[in-house]
């Protein structure tokens, strides 16, 4: 006998089905549920379909659950559960992928401004997600894998991406390198030598604590930086329109304290920008948002970087 598939309101006000993993992790029973879907293109990208693989957390659960979950694809996918790292990369970065170049391209200038990075304003920048690259300690063998590459003509960003989980520090051919010192080892090698003379940075995305207790200082070509999912979700030109930085059902995302922000001068909003597009909520972290207040003086954006030329009509 199945288990009874709970009914919840995703991000678009939806109705949409989920169950509980024999942990208590809620499942969605369909993994596009669980990611923001955006009308730029067919639907599902390539990127996406890549990561629809079985999962073997699956194989020991109880019929009554297991059946559920496997209902849409034949198999549990890891996409379905609320604790996936990749569905939380695509729900960002999979619209930016898939927006036109000048939004990419203002979204990295806004990115590298916000992580402390000062360049002149980015004229191009592609967005990919996935990519494997060679292994910086023995390049015939498969090296990490980059949750998000941006790639632009002034700088390349390596992203980290965290939902929860901590870094591996026990990576690389010995077990004793970490996620973020691969794709630093990487970059310092062959950085110049693949992009020529820009900068590198290796980005961590988290829900609030730092990637790395103790982040290395700065080379002459690469640098370290960390950044919260919700100051992402600060940037206003994002095709989805995310705005609310705090939680989903089940979940709850507690922000840092005063003492324990980074010296790096962060400053996390307590609370959820107001919603600038009515019927949803955070299109990441999917919690409904609260009604718009009405705001005064100066945005924070236009304290943050330089103003922007107007757009320019689509022909």
């Amino acid at each position: 006998m199945a288990a009874a598939a709970l009914e919840l309101g995703d991000w678009r006000g939806r109705r949409v089905k989920a169950i509980r993993s024999p942990s208590g992790v809620l499942v969605l029973l369909d993994y596009a549920d669980n990611l923001v879907r955006d009308e730029q293109g067919p639907w599902p990208p390539p990127a996406l379909v890549a990561k629809l693989g079985e999962s073997y957390h699956a194989q020991n659960w109880p019929t009554e659950i297991a059946d559920p979950a496997r209902e849409r694809l034949g198999h549990y996918c890891p996409l379905q559960s609320i604790n996936s790292e990749d569905a939380a990369t695509w729900s960002f970065f999979g619209p930016l992928m898939r927006s036109p170049g000048g939004v990419r391209s203002r979204f990295m200038t806004w990115l590298l401004e916000a992580v402390g990075v000062r360049y002149e304003p980015c004229a191009r920048c592609s967005i990919d997600l996935w990519r494997r690259i060679p292994h910086p300690e023995k390049p015939s063998a498969p090296g990490p894998e980059l949750d998000v590459v941006l790639d632009g003509d002034e700088a390349v960003v390596f992203v980290e991406a965290k939902w929860g989980s901590s870094e591996d520090v026990a990576q690389g051919l010995g077990g004793v390198s970490t996620q973020m010192g691969l794709r630093r080892d990487f970059l310092e090698i062959y950085g110049r030598r693949i992009y020529g003379q820009r900068r590198f940075v290796v980005l961590g995305v988290v829900v609030a604590d730092a990637i790395e207790a103790e982040p290395p200082v700065d080379s002459a070509h690469v640098l370290t930086r960390t950044i919260t999912w919700a100051e992402l979700c600060a940037f206003a030109e994002h095709p989805s329109t995310i705005s609310c930085p705090t939680t989903w059902t089940g979940r709850s995302v507690t922000p840092r304290s005063s003492s324990t922000k980074r010296a790096s001068g962060e400053r996390q909003r307590e609370r959820p920008r107001a919603q600038t597009r009515a019927g949803g909520g955070c299109r990441v972290c999917r919690r409904p948002s609260p009604p718009p207040a009405r705001r005064t003086g100066r945005r924070r954006s236009d304290r943050t970087y330089p103003r922007r030329a107007p757009r320019r009509a689509a022909a």
